[in-house]
Formats: structure tokens, C-alpha cells, sequence
């Protein structure tokens, strides 16, 4: 497994353990919120957890309409910004590229048609787009560096390009910020990010067989616009998972597995001793009698008929 994937992989399952369980107990409450609200209670609940048991479904229902309309909206609203913010740079582009990026491309086997030149003043590196990726260097980075330095920036981008990076970076920010409540998928796509540039940056000293140049080109750089849902070419940053993040996001665990359990403990107390009349007349909602009046009526039409 590569090692950007070890990160990827459990976001992924984290996600959608995540969504599987919200549906879930969706699924548990969704009879005791249909049952509360479309049955009449005869008197008010014995007690206070019974009684919020059914407001409980309610509430996740609200949860998981949520998350949906997040993660939508997030995938959405992210594709648009950064699809715009594209095509507004991709106006200036440059078709002729330079000499030396040319025997840059062609030394390293790299497609032609696999980088787009921008011109502008500011230092861009990135690689772009989900499928048919594209390395965007712009004009001043290119005046900047040296040939070697250079090389170490096309190298660096490639890898991106052939892993498909900035797929996988997408796909992180989407799912973390959906599930926004679990913070260790944020910092799990934080440090995936990292990861990814540390791979990048090891295959180019592998090809160079150096890490001189890809240190210097790295100094050089001043500005950086922030494309940053897409890998880029620009200063590193450490970032450790936060143990906040991992006691938060354990605390959710717990507390879905509590409402998970919750409505068969309490109802197991509650009707402990069995469903009789007088419980149903005074304690009990109609939905936890319903076999009980069912039955009932059943016997007096019978009665009825007979008479």
C-alpha cells in the first residue's frame, strides 16, 4: 500500500462508518418519532428519558439531513469556486513554453500537453483537475529558477499528476468537512496532505539523486495563490493529529453507541413487569399499547356481532 493511501483509507472508512451509523439510528428511531407524533399519547410519559426517546429520532433525522445538505453543498460550492478561479487564470495562458522547460519534459519522459505556462508575476506550482490532470507553472516561477530547480518543480508536480493527488485531496476535504462533528477526519486530511507532498518531494530527490535543488526552489518561493483543495508547490508545514480531535470525535462514538442502546434499555425498564391495562391507560403512550388496543377492539366487535 502506498503511504498516501494509509491516510486515505481511513478517512474513507471513518466516513462511512460515520454515515452508515447515522442511518441506522435514523432507522431505530424513525418507529418511535412516527409512532410519538402520529398516535395520540393518552397521558404524559411516566418519566423523562421514556418521553425523549421519541424526540431523540427527531433530532437524528434533523442530523442526518444535515450532513447531506453539507456534503452537497460543500462538493458543490467547492467545485464551482475552484473551476472559476481556473478558468479566470487560464486566460493568460502561455502556448509556446520555454527551451529549457521543453528539455525538462523531454529528459523526464513527461507529456507536452501535460503543462499549461501562466503568465503572471507570482510564484504558482500546482497540479490541477480530477482526471485529465494538468501541471500550472506560472511565468515568473519559471524566470525565477534555475534549470535544475525547475526540474525539481516539474518532478515534484508530476508525481501528483500520475497519483492522482488531487483526487484524493478533494475527495479528504469533502468528506471531513461533511462530518464536520468527527474533527480527527480533518486532521487526518490535514496530514494526508502533508504525506502526499512528502512522497512528491522524496521521488524527485530519488530522480535528481540530490535534495539540494528541490530545497532551493523551495526558498525562492514568496507567494502562493491558494488553490487548496489541489496539491501545490510551496513551503512545508507540519501538522499533528490533535489529541482534542481524537477525545472529540471518541466522545461522538460513544454517544451514538449510547442512542444506539438507549430505546431498548429504556422501554426493557419501563416494561419490565409487562404491558397491562392500567400502565397503558395512565403511563404509556398508544404506539406501546397498540397490540394491546388492538386486541381489545377486536374482542368487543366480536362481542358486539355476537350480541
Amino acid at each position: 500500500m502506498r503511504v498516501e493511501l494509509r491516510y486515505f483509507a481511513p478517512i474513507s472508512i471513518i466516513f462511512s462508518a460515520s454515515i452508515l451509523s447515522i442511518f441506522m439510528l435514523l432507522r431505530k428511531y424513525l418507529y418511535l418519532t412516527l409512532g410519538h407524533f402520529l398516535e395520540v399519547c393518552r397521558q404524559a410519559a411516566s418519566t423523562l428519558l421514556s418521553s425523549g426517546a421519541h424526540y431523540t429520532g427527531l433530532l437524528l433525522s434533523l442530523i442526518a439531513a444535515l450532513v447531506i445538505l453539507i456534503f452537497f453543498s460543500k462538493a458543490i460550492f467547492s467545485h464551482i469556486k475552484t473551476r472559476n478561479k481556473l478558468k479566470k487564470l487560464l486566460k493568460r495562458r502561455v502556448f509556446v513554453l520555454p527551451s529549457e522547460l521543453e528539455r525538462i519534459l523531454a529528459k523526464n519522459f513527461i507529456q507536452k500537453d501535460s503543462v499549461i505556462i501562466i503568465d503572471s508575476k507570482k510564484d504558482l506550482a500546482f497540479t490541477a483537475n480530477l482526471s485529465n490532470t494538468k501541471i500550472i507553472i506560472s511565468s515568473g516561477l519559471i524566470k525565477k529558477l534555475t534549470y535544475r530547480e525547475l526540474e525539481a518543480v516539474v518532478l515534484h508536480e508530476s508525481y501528483h499528476s500520475k497519483n492522482r493527488h488531487p483526487l484524493l485531496l478533494i475527495i479528504g476535504e469533502v468528506l471531513s468537512s461533511s462530518l464536520f462533528f468527527v474533527p480527527l477526519l480533518k486532521d487526518l486530511t490535514k496530514k494526508m496532505r502533508i504525506v502526499l507532498e512528502e512522497e512528491s518531494d522524496k521521488f524527485t530527490v530519488d530522480k535528481q539523486r540530490s535534495s539540494r535543488y528541490l530545497n532551493l526552489a523551495l526558498r525562492k518561493i514568496t507567494s502562493q495563490d491558494k488553490f487548496s483543495l489541489y496539491p501545490s508547490f510551496s513551503k512545508r508545514n507540519n501538522h499533528q493529529v490533535k489529541k482534542s480531535s481524537v477525545v472529540i470525535s471518541s466522545l461522538v462514538v460513544f454517544v451514538g453507541l449510547a442512542l444506539f442502546l438507549f430505546p431498548i434499555q429504556s422501554h426493557a425498564v419501563e416494561n419490565k413487569g409487562g404491558i397491562t391495562e392500567e400502565s397503558c391507560n395512565n403511563n404509556q403512550c398508544s404506539t406501546d399499547c397498540l397490540e394491546e388496543n388492538m386486541s381489545s377492539q377486536t374482542s368487543m366487535s366480536f362481542v358486539n356481532v355476537t350480541y
